[in-house]
């Protein structure tokens, strides 16, 4: 049947309120609940409210979900698993130090914590004044600090703290750590280097840089994602925000103690003490003085999550929840926000809006859920909450079965009271009425109201398939043996699912089964295997395998006698036959005469050998009896098959004789002429021409008698052959021989003869050719003793020879520059060919070179004379011109180059390639020496360029150009400053010539400035001018002088000083920071040295009240006196506050208390008793005398660094006894017959609490235990005596229903087999498997044991409808009785 998905956790959601006290509103509320230990201290491992703490100070989580606490009273540190869990991770319980395993380290007052990616925990030991590291296993070393109390940065143990309170890590692994006593925060590398980021030692409240902010007690710290560090500067009441670069700034916070929600400053905090962040960059605080949870964005906007003033504990909703001084708060993985409440001694948790996922199994009952709170206020209509389609809403738990009115469906609503819903607890799980089936259902649960903003909360889940499984109880099971031929019969397994089953055999030979029917089909045994493939609600069940055995038939074999058999018989076929039909086998007992395969027999051999038939049975039949026959085989006799050619050729060599037996033996053979034929086994061989007879003989054996012979005529013969031969009737004797190509059809030589051997000769079958002329070429093959002499061939043959022609090229004119030339021409006939030139002076021919010896004009004739070969070819002749080359002359040159040029290289080139001469026209000028041109002074000139030619190359035509040869004009560049100070002493002039030449100075005033060199040197104050000259040279005009006028001063100087205005005596000292321009000491002087005094640069201070102090420079003879700078100071003394908190009422039995005030300045408390008749104060110890009220006032007077403090005054009630109360929750229904189960009652102190029952006969009570007796109502009281210390607590009544009802029974094992449709909308279906002989009754009853219908029917099997259309919607049970005795109970719902 469909029921409800399980929730894993329990929600409350919040939902933001508007500001409007008349807007109407609707919320989801956070929830506040406890993890883990009682309002009592202690010490002691449990879980949950069964382990106690000591003012647990700091909680931090890790991955896993765990919880960390550093329970500070106790010096220990504890772990908390996420089902609440305690044990002790590290830490013997006393105050001391020691490193070392779990309980063998030691802590002293552990006050903050954190955990690392790899599961360390690291711990702010503040009374050690340490930061210790725990690695998962309890091991403990000291990570940073000494020991001892100190504000020294360094590596791990060199560093020193002054009781650090908190804790954080960021991103990259570093930590940091609210310093308190130092004022700062301290920043320690993951090596263990400690720096420190913010604040000094100064107490107070600034927002600056580094060492310049200052903090009044930073109690913790916590580090964002982008590397911010946050501080809860509890004395200041403020969240301060410190960047990676130590700019501190403020948050949020006024310095004003209180609770005020608002932004930045405007906002108030009472002694913030923890800090949490989330993904979102919103800051979490701990209020301890206001014992309530923060939440400030990133905007500085602050708000109030949960608890209020005045403190205590409660549990719920997080509008009503109550804190005792909340100190340190972390975040899980989840967003469950951890709280250390402290007095309290308490592990809080608060969990904001949000719904975590749901899984449950279909069919499961009760179902698991998850809860939330709601509440309206102002409103003008109902509340109404809606659930998304799959999801079901009831304002009681579905697993509360006590009577009373119950609230259930898709939808609430609910009316308002004045205007108001007060908070309601909504309990969510899958619906039984939408007919949900399983799989993923996700969507919004809203609250809404006319009027008011409608809230929604996610909610996501997946309905899983339930599991089922097969009973066999009335298959039957066993099953029962059958024969073959009994009946078909019905099976009755079922599902508790109520889906129908299916049914297989493993053996269809033996039996069948269709629908729930089992039929014989055949003897032997099968598994019927029983199956439910599940469906959209239900997994596969199990299969079920149920054995089931049919007996099988007797049969018998009739096997008739068999005939006496020959050994040369063929095979044949047995005809034995069973009764059964089945199909008889045959085994032979020698198989060496005769042999079986399947119900064929194969005659062997001589002899007798029996044949047995079988039949072995199948699934219905029995195996038959062997039945056996005698089989006689005796000799057979045989004949020869033998066929042969009559005649054969002597060159077939061989041939394989084919004579066979008919009995398979070998044949003989013989031949009656062996100078023809011989035989070897079955291979008869020609040897000779002529005649034989060849013979096939077969002797017999014991199988068989001897065959007739058979004789075969043969005639061996000898083959005729012709001759193949062809040849060209006529070939060139260039071609040298070829191979004569005639062959025998015997495969014989051929030979060959030449009839003119001066034309051509023959040598095998090369045919050579050695002259011109005519011959005949004869073929022949004269046979041999297989083949007779063939016909000769003969081939007439004329042998010639070939003519030849010359190719050859040659240009008309060739210049006598090119030297030579390869001639080109060539004979057809691959012969050399020969030159000649008809004019020897203009060119000659050696071999195929042409030389050109001179110009003019000649032939050139090339010839070939021919060989045996080939005949002379037709000489060709080509006509040549030989020439000479005319020439010119490139050649450039600028108009003017100056003499420092020095000289230049003329650029004349000839076309031909020959050299270029040069001429001067004016040697005074220029002059020339092969191509150099040198400039030997200043003028003009003419540069002629000649080429005057050669044998190959005409006289070029001169080139010539005009030259003007000049010399250089130059500059001098030179800066000087207009003044400069007589302390330079000297400078080096700077004066540089265009023309790279040296450059002189003089000074007009030698007694202000002298030269020397480029040296300029001050040697008195006053006004001179420095001259820069250069005189030139041959090559460079002089240089027009360049003058500077030059001012020689000394120089002035300012002070650079800054100062507070204010600084507090406990300050100590200072270093003053003024410094000169001019580099120069600066000395300082304090006008009233009883309130500050200065040596050197330090500022001390000695008192209080106003001084000022004056920074001086007097100037030496490079720099006149500086002004003096004055700065005003006030030396003040600090204020301080007083921290101290006591409850509001104690016992007198509590005898002392510990007072707890701490002064910001650190200087001790004071305490005044006003009734020393209730209680008396010494030191810090409050001794109670007596019941009454007195006032406890905390004083600190102050001292020469701090003003008195103002008193804090708690009123005290001293009692007698306490109260106490007890917490008792309702009980669930039971019924006749469950279990004893065991009453959970607590008493706000812990003690033990008693029971007892009004009603003995429904249900009794020992210790807690509760036995339930009989049928009825009973109530249960739970009552505390009280003690000493504590009145009696009132009692708590809850009521215990027992109904008479039989708990619900499965399906599967009742004789109900189904129960359709469920849910049901109007007809519920009710079938039977047996009847009963009585009468039977239905009585539907609701879940609070009301008898709401009742049908009584007849118990016959069968079918019945019951009509449930008038019930309203939700789950009812289906009683079933019989003579007023159960006979089951099954749940349904109604939709």
């Amino acid at each position: 049947m469909k029921k409800w998905l399980p929730i894993n956790l329990v929600f409350l959601f919040l939902l933001f309120v508007s500001n409007l006290a008349w807007s109407q509103v609707v919320n989801f509320e956070s929830i506040v609940s406890s993890l883990a230990g009682s309002e009592s201290s202690g010490a002691v491992n449990g879980t949950g409210a069964g382990a106690s703490f000591y003012l647990p100070n700091a909680v931090a989580t890790d991955a896993a979900g765990n919880v960390y606490v550093a329970d500070q009273g106790n010096n220990l540190i504890r772990k908390i698993t996420a089902l609440g869990v305690t044990t002790t991770l590290a830490g013997s319980g006393t105050g001391t130090f020691a490193n070392g395993t779990g309980t063998a380290a030691s802590f002293f007052a552990p006050s903050g914590l954190v955990v690392d990616g790899l599961g360390n925990v690291y711990v702010a030991d503040a009374a050690n004044n340490r930061i210790r590291m725990i690695t998962p296993a309890g091991v403990v070393t000291t990570f940073a600090g000494s020991g001892t109390a100190g504000f020294v940065n360094g590596t791990g143990t060199a560093a020193q703290f002054n009781s650090p309170r908190g804790i954080t890590m960021d991103g990259s692994g570093n930590f940091y750590v609210a310093d308190l006593n130092n004022r700062s925060i301290r920043k320690i590398t993951a090596a263990g280097v400690v720096t420190t980021l913010a604040g000094s030692a100064s107490y107070g409240y600034l927002d600056e840089t580094g060492s310049l902010a200052q903090f009044a007690s930073p109690m913790a710290v916590v580090a964002d994602a982008a590397g911010n560090v946050f501080v809860a500067d509890w004395d200041n009441h403020r969240i301060r925000k410190v960047t990676s670069a130590g700019v501190v700034t403020t948050l949020a916070g006024s310095g004003i103690e209180g609770t005020l929600d608002g932004t930045g400053t405007a906002a108030r905090f009472g002694y913030p003490a923890g800090l949490a962040t989330d993904a979102a960059g919103n800051i979490y605080v701990s209020d301890n003085n206001q014992h309530n949870i923060r939440k400030v964005t990133p905007a500085g906007v602050v708000t109030t999550l949960a608890g209020s003033t005045p403190y205590g504990f409660v549990d719920g909703a997080s509008s009503s929840a109550r804190f005792y001084s909340p100190r340190g708060i972390a975040f899980d993985a989840n967003n469950n926000l951890y709280i250390a409440d402290y007095n309290n001694h308490k592990i809080r948790k608060y969990k904001a809006a949000s719904l975590d996922f749901f899984a449950d199994t279909y069919n499961n009952f009760p179902p698991v859920h998850q809860s939330f709170i709601v509440s309206g206020s102002a409103l003008t209509a109902n509340l109404v909450i809606t659930a998304p389609t799959g999801y079901l809403l009831s304002d009681r738990s579905p697993s509360d079965f006590n009577p009373g009115p119950r609230l259930t469906g898709s939808s609430l609503t609910f009316a308002p009271v004045s205007g108001t819903v007060s908070a309601k607890t909504i309990y969510v799980y899958f619906s039984n009425v939408a007919n949900v089936n399983a799989g993923n259902y996700s969507g919004n649960i809203t609250v809404t109201s006319t009027s008011a903003t409608t809230k929604s909360l996610p909610i996501n889940g997946t309905l899983a398939k339930a599991n089922q499984v097969i009973s066999t109880t009335y298959l039957p099971d066993p099953l029962p043996v059958k024969n073959i031929g009994d009946a078909p019969f019905e099976m009755y397994a079922s599902a508790n699912s109520s889906l129908d089953v299916t049914y297989t055999s493993s053996n269809t030979a033996v039996a069948t089964v269709s629908g729930n029917v089992l039929t014989v089909v055949g003897g032997g045994t099968c598994n019927i295997t029983i199956k439910q493939a599940g469906n959209v609600n239900y997994n596969a069940a199990p299969d079920v395998v149920v054995p089931f055995t049919v007996t099988k038939i007797s049969q018998s074999i009739t096997f008739n006698t068999l005939a006496n058999k020959t050994v040369a018989d063929g095979s044949f076929v047995l005809t034995a036959t069973a009764s059964s039909g089945l199909a008889v086998s045959y085994t032979s007992s020698n198989p060496s005469v005769a042999t079986i395969v399947g119900n064929t027999v194969t005659i062997v051999g001589i002899g007798t050998a029996n044949i047995t038939a079988s039949q072995a049975g199948n699934g219905t039949y029995k195996a038959a009896t062997n039945q056996a026959q005698a089989l006689q085989v005796t000799i057979a006799s045989q004949t020869l098959s033998f066929t042969l050619p009559t005649t054969i050729t002597k060159l077939t060599g061989s041939l394989v004789l084919n004579g066979t037996a008919s009995s398979g033996l070998a044949v003989t053979y013989i031949s009656s002429n062996t100078a023809v034929a011989t035989v070897s086994g079955s291979t008869l061989t020609f040897v000779g021409v002529g005649s034989t007879t060849i013979t096939a003989s077969q002797a017999g054996n014991s199988n068989y008698s001897a065959a007739t012979s058979v004789a075969k005529p043969l005639e061996v013969t000898i083959i005729a052959q012709s001759i193949s031969f062809t040849l060209p009737s006529t070939i060139t004797k260039l071609t040298g021989s070829v191979v004569l190509n005639g062959t025998a059809s015997s495969g014989l030589a051929v030979t060959y003869v030449s009839s003119n051997t001066a034309v051509a000769t023959v040598s095998g079958s090369t045919l050579t050719f050695v002259g011109a002329g005519s011959t005949t070429i004869t073929a022949s093959q004269a046979g041999n003793s297989n083949y007779s002499a063939a016909t000769s061939v003969a081939k007439p043959l004329e042998v010639t020879i070939v003519s030849q022609s010359i190719s050859f090229t040659l240009p008309t004119t060739i210049t006598k520059l090119t030297g030579s030339v390869v001639l080109n021409g060539t004979a057809s006939s691959g012969l050399a060919v020969t030159y000649v030139s008809s004019n020897t002076a203009v060119a000659t021919v050696s071999g195929s070179t042409l030389t050109f010896v001179g110009a003019g004009s000649t032939t050139i004739t090339a010839s070939q004379a021919g060989n045996s070969n080939y005949s002379a070819a037709t000489s060709v002749a080509k006509p040549l011109e030989v020439t000479i080359i005319a020439q010119s002359i490139s050649f450039t040159l600028p108009s003017t180059i100056t003499k420092l040029t020095g000289s230049v290289v003329l650029n004349g080139t000839a076309s031909s390639g020959l050299a270029v001469t040069y001429v001067s026209s004016n040697t005074a000028v220029a002059t020339v020496s092969g191509t150099t041109l040198t400039l030997v002074g200043a003028g003009s000139t003419t540069i002629t360029a000649s080429q005057a030619g050669n044998s190959n190359y005409s006289p070029a035509t001169s080139v010539t150009k005009t030259l003007e040869v000049t010399i250089v004009s130059q500059s001098i560049s030179f800066t000087l400053p207009a003044s400069i100070s007589l302390a330079t002493g000297t400078v080096a002039l700077n004066g540089t010539a265009s023309s790279g030449l040296a450059v002189t100075y003089v000074s007009s005033n030698t007694a202000v400035a002298t030269v020397s060199g480029s040296t300029l040197t001050f040697v008195g104050i006053g006004s001179t001018i420095i001259t820069a000259s250069q005189a030139g040279d041959v090559n460079y005009s002089a240089a027009t002088s360049v003058l500077k006028p030059l001012e020689v001063t000394i120089l002035s100087q300012t002070i650079s000083f800054t100062l507070p205005a204010t600084i507090t005596r406990l300050t100590g000292s200072v270093v003053l920071n003024g410094t000169a321009s001019s580099g120069l000491a600066v000395n300082y002087v304090s006008s009233n040295t009883a309130v500050a005094t200065v040596s050197g640069s330090t500022l001390t201070f000695v008192g209080i009240g106003s001084t000022t102090i004056t920074a001086s420079q007097s100037g030496n003879s490079s720099y006149s006196a500086a002004t003096s700078v004055a700065k005003s100071l006030e030396v003040t003394i600090i204020s301080q506050s007083i921290s101290f908190t006591l409850p509001a009422a104690i016992s007198l039995a509590t005898g002392t208390f510990d007072l707890n005030g701490v002064a910001s300045s650190g200087l001790t408390v004071s305490y005044v008793s006003s009734n020393t008749a209730v209680a008396t104060v010494s030191g810090s110890t409050l001794t109670f005398v007596g019941s009454g009220i007195t006032q406890i006032t905390a004083s600190q007077a102050g001292d020469v660094n701090y003003s008195a403090a103002s008193n804090v005054v708690h009123s005290l009630e001293v009692n007698a006894k306490l109260s106490q109360v007890i917490t008792f929750d309702p009980l669930s229904a039971k019924t006749v017959g469950a279990a004893s189960f065991a009453l959970g009652a607590t008493s706000s102190e812990g003690f033990a609490v008693s029971y007892t029952s009004s009603n003995t006969s429904v249900a009794t009570v020992s210790g807690n235990v509760v036995t339930i007796v009989g049928a009825g109502n009973t109530d249960i009281t739970a009552s505390q005596a009280g003690n000493d210390d504590f009145n009696p607590a009132v009692d708590v009544v809850q009521s215990l229903l027992v109904h008479s009802i039989a708990t619900t029974v499965n399906i599967a094992d009742s004789f109900v087999t189904k129960l359709f449709p469920n849910p049901s909308i109007g007809i519920l279906n009710i079938e039977f498997r047996n009847g009963l002989d009585e009468a039977i009754e239905f009585m539907i009853v609701d879940m609070q044991g009301r008898v709401v219908s009742s049908v009584k029917a007849n118990g016959t099997a069968g079918k019945y409808q019951l009509d449930v259309s008038g019930l309203n919607a939700g789950m009812y049970r289906l009683e079933l009785l019989s003579n007023q005795n159960s006979k089951g109970s099954y749940l349904f719902v109604k939709q």
